[in-house]
């Protein structure tokens, strides 16, 4: 009876419990590193949570130097044991250290000792109801004049074998794995891999340094990718859990770069062929980012749009450092897209220079790219908070951004530029009695910025607001929701046909967050609705129907001799599909028209099946009529 209480909180734990960990026993090949004086090295266990989803969290115990002998003596075995959960996963790696026969703090004989310990560790992880993996070490890079010398590890992957099948526990052979990998690569090529540093590059070697053991971020990498494959094959509970990014991004070391520009610049030039996927940990990263014409199709992916910055305060006012003229509009923002097919998730995007007429407009996304997505991101700032530059598309038509489930904040002017824009189910906060946008939609052009069923907020005391204001003669702006009444309200000061229009009730009151543009939602000095005339009354049925999609996103024009096929995961477009069985569907595409084969149970984002829509595959946006088949 006394056990109740405790089998009682250990069920109430793995109820409450929103993730499984993982433990990590091992020595330097796993460990987290000191990356003080530049130092490039990391142990792989420092990039396993890259490969792994939130359902799971890594806890690493693993240290320099230490062998089962050492882990236990120096008291990392009993940190384990003290947070050793029913269901928790236990990796146990050693093996470069037991070896050291002239070290009797760490020597452990393969089949003694070293045995012995892998017994203790086992034999408790599964009576605390965890589940034990083994994995034989990683190889060492021996060349020698015969070529790699694959007996590095002696005795020991056989010993741990042995280990396995008795208790009857997965055993992943990473050394076996490794060799290969470093055999496939050659002496030469595999070198970068590895600590092989060059004389007066790092501060933490200033005479360079020549190590065979340990790994950089690109070797961590590698061997965490041969540990993925191997749980692919062996362990599919956790393989179903398992995630890949191209690039990781992570202000403590713990990815392949600390900045979001090195992740940029190593983007393969003039990708035609796949997406490049590159996911920012969470972090502030002060830096002024740019992503060039030839840097595209790109999926960038935060970890949490609140934690994920990417901040910089440059402002127009400011003089360019060594120069005698200022940085201006242009010149202040934080991230500059001029390559197109990019998708952002999950990111802030903000400028801090303030506001004020000693930091005029002070930009934090600069847009000069067609087919830009960004969904669920922040956007924060005053002046000219977001600038849609982008002017000329590869077809000679002005470049389109789809920005969604987004929150956009400013004072004056803070959406501004000729783009055409669609914002839906955004947040748009003002922060000023002033204006929220400042479209400079050129002529002819049908559309500039639509906002569909977005929420148009205040701060406390901010209760005079405008829709916008026209940049240029030719500005359109419309603002569109599900209780929108048949027609819009078009402004217009008779010369160039600036179009306003607003398809919600104007005169707003109080609304959650605070007052909510009690303006008259048109920029003062233009006519009133009733001096409209009726080629410029517009029917909002054009945009609640999905019109402005079809005519502005039209369907990619394709070769006709041409044809392709690619496979979508559903997952991925979850703003797109509902999904009630998750899956993959193959499409068919040519000359513009997509048929599904086989799809799994889903149905088209729209008022109808059929209707068109967008389909982010991952950063390349593909708008295409789709047509379903049973």
């Amino acid at each position: 009876m006394k056990r109740f209480p405790v089998l009682m909180l250990a069920a109430l734990w793995l109820l409450c419990s929103s993730f499984t960990t993982i433990h990590l026993m091992g020595d330097s090949t796993m460990a987290e590193k000191d990356l003080s004086k530049g130092n490039p090295e990391r142990g792989w266990g420092m990039m396993f949570q890259n490969f792994l989803d939130d359902q799971y969290k890594v806890h690493n115990y693993a240290q320099n130097g230490r062998s089962t002998k050492s882990f236990i003596d120096r008291g990392l075995w009993d940190q384990v044991k003290s947070n050793l959960k029913p269901g928790d996963w236990v990796f146990i790696q050693f093996g470069h250290n037991d070896a050291k026969q002239d070290d009797p703090e760490r020597y452990a004989p393969a089949f003694g000792a070293y045995q012995d310990n892998l017994r203790t560790f086992v034999r408790t992880a599964l009576d605390a109801g965890c589940k034990p993996v083994l994995l034989t070490p990683v190889a060492r890079r021996w060349f020698k004049e015969g070529g790699l010398d694959r007996n590095c590890h002696t005795d020991y992957p056989a010993a741990m074998k042995q280990v396995a099948e008795e208790f009857n526990v997965p055993l992943l052979d990473i050394t076996t794995a490794t060799l290969d990998w470093i055999e496939g690569l050659g002496d030469e090529a595999s070198r970068p891999y590895f600590m092989h540093l060059a004389p007066g590059k790092y501060a933490c070697a200033p005479d360079g340094k020549e190590d065979n053991t340990h790994t950089v971020a690109a070797g961590a990498r590698k061997v965490t990718e041969i540990i993925c494959d191997k749980i692919r094959e062996q362990l599919p509970e956790i393989a179903a859990h398992l995630v890949r990014y191209d690039i990781v991004v992570s202000p403590d070391g713990h990815g392949d770069f600390f900045t979001v520009q090195e992740a940029i610049d190593a983007v393969p030039d003039y990708s035609h062929d796949r997406i490049t996927t590159i996911y920012i940990r969470k972090g502030v990263y002060r830096e002024m980012v740019t992503i060039p014409h030839n840097k595209f199709r790109i999926h960038i992916q935060g970890e949490d749009a609140e934690n994920t910055v990417i901040t910089h305060g440059k402002y127009a006012e400011q003089i360019w450092p060594g120069f005698d003229f200022k940085v201006g509009t242009s010149g202040s923002a934080t991230l500059y897209v001029h390559a197109s097919y990019i998708t952002f998730e999950n990111l802030t995007f903000e400028n801090t220079a303030g506001e004020g007429k000693p930091i005029g407009q002070a930009v934090a996304v600069f847009t000069d790219g067609d087919f830009l997505f960004f969904h669920k991101c922040r956007f924060i700032g005053n002046q000219d908070t977001l600038y849609t530059y982008g002017r000329y598309g590869k077809d000679g038509g002005v470049k389109r951004n789809y920005y969604l489930d987004c929150y956009i904040e400013g004072t004056t002017d803070f959406i501004f530029g000729p783009s055409i824009c669609y914002f839906e189910n955004c947040t748009i906060h003002s922060k000023k009695n002033s204006y929220v946008t400042a479209a400079s939609t050129f002529p002819g052009q049908k559309y500039g910025y639509v906002f569909k069923d977005c929420r148009l907020t205040a701060a406390p005391g901010i209760d005079k607001c405008y829709l916008g204001r026209p940049c240029g003669a030719y500005a359109k702006t419309v603002l569109t929701g599900p209780a929108s009444p048949p027609c819009a309200r078009i402004a217009s000061n008779g010369s160039g046909g600036k179009a306003f229009a607003e398809f919600v009730p104007v005169g707003f009151s109080q609304r959650e967050g605070g007052p909510v543009f009690q303006g008259h939602g048109i920029a003062p000095g233009f006519p009133d609705a009733g001096e409209r005339n009726d080629k410029r009354f517009m029917d909002a049925e054009e945009f609640v129907s999905g019109q402005f999609l079809r005519n502005v996103f039209h369907p990619v024009e394709h070769d006709q001799r041409r044809s392709f096929s690619f496979e979508v995961n559903l997952e991925i477009f979850a703003h797109a599909f509902d999904v009630a069985d998750a899956g993959r569907v193959q499409l068919q595409a040519s000359v513009g028209r997509v048929q599904a084969k086989d799809p799994v149970a889903c149905r088209l984002r729209g008022p109808t099946e059929g209707e068109p829509l967008f389909h982010f595959f991952y950063g390349m946006l593909e708008f295409l009529e789709a047509e379903w088949f049973e």
